[in-house]
């Protein structure tokens, strides 16, 4: 389809992350040309560390989503970060305190969350909250009272005296994050559970929790591959692919580079229906994603529905459904990923 040149008018470029201590905001990570101690051996012999040369920089009140192709690479990067694993080269900066290559050292400023085992089956959910809290110097009725309107707002209100033990694995993990956005000390979470599944109420609560740790001037950080709970509960993203980064910046502006889909469409027979409106419409890619056709706008003309209907009209085409596609990271990452095959392919 003529519509495929578009695709070879695309220079891949990771934008390059915000190093600068020039910020309104503290910073509380600073990753400078980071890689990891362990490698892949290669049949060749050749060996290849799993990160290679990571820059980020975090600061407070951020909620940042690390997504990418290998889930052992995203949480070896969060273990990184968190002080859990050393790393091999370059500089790791937490909360302005330089971390020492090779030692682990506990933070009291890190609050990691590795699995969903961190809480005591034997207290139910507002017992666990209250009594990890302790420390937090605020009036326990004050403090619980935060707690319950948390989770109310949450919609988890109806697991406060439901006994830890008979929680889901997720939901044992979105109550330690509720945990750790009232520990006083953290100023840093670490959520580094990608192996967990969460539904749709959860990633409801993921995103009011997150909005309460940036509210109070924490950061979060989560590694996830599943692109609706980042477009959930985080309002930064980095994409890492193949141990390298490709991406750091807003969930705006990954949005604004990189989701060019425009429209959705329905329709019978739609292998014949995309064919007829890539000639129809030249300057537009048409393809074929989950039995609909997705027309995509890569030179950021503009397209209105009229001009859609316009030309299904002029086709004679009688479409079930169009429906403009809303912007998500499910699109603009799959379009990275686009690019980055393209590229490999092209080296």
């Amino acid at each position: 389809m003529s519509g495929e040149k578009f695709f070879s008018d695309i220079f891949f470029v990771s934008d390059s992350p915000d190093l600068s201590d020039k910020h309104s905001k503290f910073k509380v990570v600073k990753m400078e040309n980071v890689s990891s101690f362990e490698g892949y051996r290669f049949k060749d012999g050749s060996v290849r560390q799993v990160l290679k040369d990571i820059s980020l920089a975090m600061y407070t009140g951020e909620a940042w989503g690390i997504t990418g192709n290998h889930t052992f690479e995203l949480k070896l990067l969060l273990e990184i970060m968190a002080n859990v694993k050393p790393y091999l080269s370059g500089r790791c900066v937490l909360n302005e305190r330089g971390m020492l290559r090779k030692k682990r050292i506990i933070l009291p400023h890190v609050f990691y969350i590795g699995d969903s085992q961190m809480l005591y089956n034997n207290m139910n959910v507002l017992e666990y909250i209250m009594f990890a809290t302790d420390k937090k110097g605020i009036n326990p009725v004050d403090r619980q009272e935060e707690i319950l309107d948390l989770l109310v707002a949450s919609d988890l209100g109806f697991l406060c005296l439901v006994p830890i033990k008979y929680l889901t694995k997720a939901q044992k993990a979105v109550i330690t994050l509720v945990t750790a956005a009232f520990c006083s000390t953290t100023k840093l979470i670490v959520f580094n559970v990608p192996e967990l599944e969460f539904d749709e109420t959860l990633y409801s609560a993921m995103a009011k929790i997150s909005q309460h740790i940036k509210s109070v001037d924490k950061t979060l950080v989560l590694c996830s591959k599943d692109p609706l709970l980042i477009q959930a509960a985080c309002d930064h993203i980095a994409v890492i692919l193949d141990g390298s980064l490709k991406f750091s910046g807003t969930t705006d502006a990954f949005y604004d580079r990189f989701d060019r889909i425009v429209f959705r469409i329905k329709i019978e027979q739609p292998e014949d229906a995309m064919q007829l409106l890539q000639s129809e419409m030249p300057a537009y890619y048409f393809e074929m994603i989950d039995g609909r056709i997705n027309v995509f706008d890569y030179n950021k003309i503009g397209l209105a529905h009229e001009q859609l209907y316009d030309a299904l009209i002029r086709l004679r085409l009688k479409p079930e459904l169009v429906e403009r596609s809303e912007n998500s990271v499910e699109n603009a990452y799959r379009e990275v990923v686009k690019q980055y095959d393209l590229q490999k392919q092209l080296s």
